[in-house]
């Protein structure tokens, strides 16, 4: 009798048939390979006994899947995921990061060919900041990105006062603000 061994597309050098007698012990081929793939067994499995009939196996096949770490920089979201080898990975969500907003994967997502991490990209959220110059010459807006020292625009002058500071104390930029200019009044002299 006969054990005849189909690769079902394995990259392996053929098996050659198994030749038995009924009732000899049989001891099963090495296992194929295929690229991309595990092997998964054969089907029907290769008997232990070689029975009074041939047989046919033919290889079963799984695709490799790859663990795919999507690290959320910051994010309050990320994680761990698998994808089978040739798909597009799915992204888990980064979340959230306060004072950022999401502004993608890198690198670039890719059909997945082996285990890959791909880290979330944050774009610092820019606020509005006003300074109010409270009676001076000056004063006016401008920008400021998150968690940055914004840059406060001259009060100018006020005639009669000294430029005191900005209230309240100029602090790294969490979100709008508006500083307003502190004044003290100048000592006047008076001669009589």
């Amino acid at each position: 009798r006969t054990i005849y061994f189909d690769l079902n597309g394995g990259d392996s050098d053929p098996i050659a048939p198994m030749v038995l007698y009924a009732g000899a012990e049989v001891t099963p081929p090495a296992d194929p390979a295929r690229q991309n793939y595990t092997f998964a067994g054969w089907l029907p499995n290769v008997p232990s006994i070689m029975p009074d009939e041939d047989v046919y196996c033919v290889a079963k096949w799984t695709l490799n899947k790859y663990a795919i770490t999507w690290d959320a920089n910051g994010g309050n979201g990320g994680g761990v995921n698998e994808c089978e080898h040739g798909s597009m990975p799915t992204p888990i969500n980064a979340g959230v990061r306060t004072g950022y907003t999401f502004d993608g994967w890198s690198p670039e997502i890719a059909a997945a060919t082996g285990t890959a991490t791909y880290t979330a990209q944050w774009k610092a959220n820019t606020y509005d900041i006003i300074w109010d110059a409270n009676g001076g010459n000056g004063g006016g807006a401008n920008q400021c990105d998150h968690d940055q020292m914004p840059t406060p625009i001259s009060a100018g002058t006020r005639e009669g006062y000294d430029f005191a500071g900005w209230s309240p104390e100029v602090t790294a930029a969490t979100g709008p603000a508006t500083y307003t200019a502190k004044w003290t009044g100048k000592l006047v002299n008076i001669s009589f």
